[in-house]
């Protein structure tokens, strides 16, 4: 009887332990997803020259998908005004995680919310979208040359 009790003690025990690896490893499948469609938004905030309303509400949908979390919470901020060619862009990009522990009850751990974890960005990348002068003439069709403009 000894043995059965210390058994299912130990049964119970390595069970809370899988179910904590097993969610260790969806949140960083998570991260890893959230962190190829952050890199999505990169690309447009490089090819649009700047950080616009729609490709922060895309971002902002998609982490509330990818993290479970509610559009919300997502905080997606940075350049709102298109730069030239070579020009950084800042963006900063924050949502929730979720719970820090699977089974923080379990574990007798304070499922306090000063230590939620966060999923945070911040990052500069440089624009290669053309100066709006130079937009404006590939639009036209027009060149330096036909302008008779030189450098």
């Amino acid at each position: 009887m000894k043995n059965l009790i210390t058994g299912i003690a130990c049964l119970i025990l390595l069970l809370a332990i899988l179910t904590e690896f097993t969610y260790s490893q969806v949140l960083y499948s998570r991260v890893m997803e959230a962190d190829r469609a952050v890199s999505c938004f990169r690309e447009t905030v490089r090819t649009e020259g700047y950080v616009s309303e729609h490709s922060r509400q895309w971002v902002r949908e998609r982490l509330a998908e990818i993290l479970r979390c509610r559009p919300e919470e997502v905080e997606v901020s940075g350049t709102g005004r298109p730069e030239a060619m070579g020009a950084l862009i800042s963006y900063s990009i924050s949502a929730p995680l979720g719970d820090r522990m699977a089974m923080a009850r379990f574990w007798n751990a304070d499922d306090n919310n000063d230590i939620r974890p966060v999923y945070e960005v911040r990052q500069y990348v440089t624009s290669v979208c053309p100066a709006e002068t130079e937009r404006e003439d590939a639009e036209n069709g027009s060149t330096e040359k036909e302008r008779g403009e030189t450098r």
